[in-house]
């Protein structure tokens, strides 16, 4: 049900039982909805694609509690640094990383084939990261690449995002 002219629009997982193609003409409806009604939209999802396709700001929740809400003032100081895994690239050790602003070398875990993409778990300086591919990953358990991104993301001791850094520099 739409309410009429209302300030505040809570939509709970709307588009988790849509098929792909309506799910996209959805989404497009809905933005198109945002911008002529102006109306706050809480827009409640699992999905990490979905929220970061749809959002203007993004909260995380944990158990009904709030964990990250949008940037904060960079003034305060990182405790955190965080990369998505589909900003992670992987090549040969001592391969060319364009536009890289980290670096670090990555014991391959496993490469698991997800249809159009490849997900590989990393163990990275004795963490885990999973990087995300759309290409074809030429590697198996116990190889060891070159990881790299050109994208971080800085957090303080709460959780919360003070920046961005990417090679045109550092962002709030």
């Amino acid at each position: 049900m739409l309410a009429v002219n209302p300030s505040v629009l809570l939509l709970d997982e709307p588009l988790s039982n849509l098929d792909a193609r309506l799910r996209l003409e959805t989404r497009a409806e809905l933005k198109r909805i945002h911008e002529e009604s102006g109306a706050t939209i809480v827009f409640v999802t699992h999905d990490q694609l979905e929220a970061l396709t749809m959002a203007t700001g993004i909260a995380v929740m944990n158990a009904g509690e709030l964990q990250q809400l949008a940037a904060r003032d960079p003034g305060t100081a990182p405790a955190a640094v965080g990369v998505r895994p589909e900003a992670l690239r992987l090549g040969a050790v001592l391969g060319a990383a364009p536009g890289a602003v980290w670096r670090e070398e990555a014991l391959v875990e496993a490469v698991l084939p997800a249809g159009s993409s490849w997900t590989v778990r990393l163990r990275v300086l004795g963490t885990e990261l999973f990087a995300v591919s759309y290409t074809p990953v030429e590697a198996a358990p116990g190889d060891v690449l070159d990881c790299w991104s050109d994208q971080l993301h800085l957090f303080d001791a709460d959780g919360a995002r003070i920046t961005s850094w990417d090679r045109a520099g550092v962002r709030a």
